[in-house]
């Protein structure tokens, strides 16, 4: 019989720290594991799973991030490019290519708050371009389906211009339904008295404001004369009528200004 002489403190100890260091030094060998719903998700290998796999990090820190200095891409998603946190002088921040479903969508973004916004984009130059190559695709698109909400929405702040379109033999501008002007309005020309008088949001430019008025119904011989933009003070603008449209009641001119 072999006889088993009982093991110290230490020897277990050095046998336990022996163990730890080989498991880390086999895990340096092999990429790193982030947990999933069913399995690991690995780096440098292809990942499946037959469930919704999530990343949750700290309020407010960066949960994923791809840089690619050197390539295109840094994420591919369902085999189409994204490119996100580029180097790369001119390419993009983000890309993203719908081409195997007709009705298929580069970006889905919902935002259910009340005033939560779907995106937002901070530029230099362009914040947001839009190339389509379909004939009957849309650039942009923007849905709204609340009473006091806005598809798309475009704000200059300063001197800065909130939109523009062009077309160089299509139509740069269509509007389906009813347009609304900040700058327009509707004024009354009191009775027994041939002009009034307007005051125009943000003012009146003497080298590029135009006033565009019409009366607003029928009277013989009564027409727009003519408009004094800002007069009798800056930023109002006077409406003259060829003649006292009438002696007993007030007569509606529309007005709109361009530029």
């Amino acid at each position: 019989m072999v006889r088993t002489e009982p093991r110290s403190r230490r020897s277990i100890l050095i046998a336990a720290l022996g163990m730890a260091g080989g498991a880390v030094a086999m895990s340096l060998g092999r990429p790193l594991a982030a947990t999933a719903t069913v399995a690991t998700m690995e780096t440098g290998t292809d990942n499946t799973s037959d469930a919704t796999t999530r990343l949750l990090g700290p309020t407010g820190a960066t949960v994923v991030m791809g840089v690619a200095p050197t390539s295109m891409a840094s994420f591919e998603l369902g085999g189409e490019t994204v490119a996100i946190a580029t180097d790369k002088v001119a390419w993009p921040a983000l890309n993203v290519v719908t081409t195997n479903d007709d009705d298929g969508l580069g970006m889905n973004v919902s935002a259910e708050g009340t005033f939560a916004t779907g995106i937002r984009v901070v530029a230099s130059q362009t914040g947001i371009e839009s190339v389509q190559q379909n004939e009957f695709g849309s650039g942009v698109r923007g849905e709204a389906h609340g009473e006091q909400a806005i598809g798309v929405r475009g704000e200059g702040i300063g001197l800065a211009t909130g939109g523009v379109f062009g077309a160089e033999q299509g139509t740069a501008l269509r509007v389906n339904g009813r347009a609304r002007f900040s700058r327009s309005g509707r004024a009354l020309v009191p009775k027994g008295r041939s002009y009034v008088d307007i005051s125009v949001p943000r003012g009146l430019s003497s080298s590029t404001s135009s006033v565009l008025a019409t009366i607003q119904g029928y009277s013989a011989g009564a027409a727009v004369a003519g408009v004094r933009p800002n007069y009798p003070s800056t930023g109002k603008a006077r409406i003259y009528l060829t003649r006292i449209a009438s002696k007993t009641a007030s007569t509606p001119v529309g007005w709109l200004v361009i530029s």
